[in-house]
This record gives structure tokens, sequence and C-alpha cells, in this order.
């Protein structure tokens, strides 16, 4: 795919320099050190953008990681849970008992 854009690039030139020529009465030559700095600018830009996807990729993973210690945390905390729930029941019912015998108390 990058092949054929440097050839459509080269081959539109040629008819974009002669478009330029008839509507400007000025000619345009391009040069070797033209197509190789299109190559290198193509390249330069290539480069960067391989560096943005990965960054993002690393994003990504951070993020993914995250989410994986969020489960992990939250399973632990529900096991947490669990066991103050019955601690809770039993503490409510000594509680409601502790209440009755005040009540008959009384």
């Amino acid at each position: 795919a990058i092949v054929k854009h440097v050839v459509h690039v080269h081959q539109s030139l040629t008819a974009y320099s002669s478009d330029f020529e008839a509507t400007l009465r000025r000619s345009n030559y391009v040069t070797p050190r033209n197509y190789l700095d299109f190559i290198s600018s193509y390249l330069n830009l290539l480069d960067d953008r391989d560096k943005y996807v990965l960054s993002q990729c690393d994003r990504l993973d951070g993020g993914m990681s995250k989410l994986v210690e969020a489960g992990k945390d939250l399973a632990v905390m529900n096991e947490k849970l669990a066991i103050q729930k019955v601690t809770l029941k039993e503490s409510t019912e000594a509680c409601a008992k502790l209440l009755d015998e005040i009540m008959t108390a009384s």
C-alpha cells in the first residue's frame, strides 16, 4: 500500500507540474532530493504514529491491570463482608434478646 501511494504521488506530480506551468507560466522541477524528502517525512510520520499507538496500547494495558487488581480486591472485600454479615446477624440477635430481657424485667 505504501509503495502504491509513492508511485501515485510520483505519477500525479508530473500532471500537477504541467498544470502549474500552464496556469502560472512557471516551471516546476522535481528532483530525486524531493522524493527522498517525501519518503523521509512519510517515515517520520509513520514513526510518530507507531509511537502513539504503542503508548495507547501501554495505557490500555495499564487500565486492564488496574481492573484485574480491582476485581481481586473486590473478591477479598466480599469475603470479609460475608464474615461481617454473620457477625452482625449474631450481634443483632443478641441485642434483640437483651432488649427483650430488659423489657420483661421492667
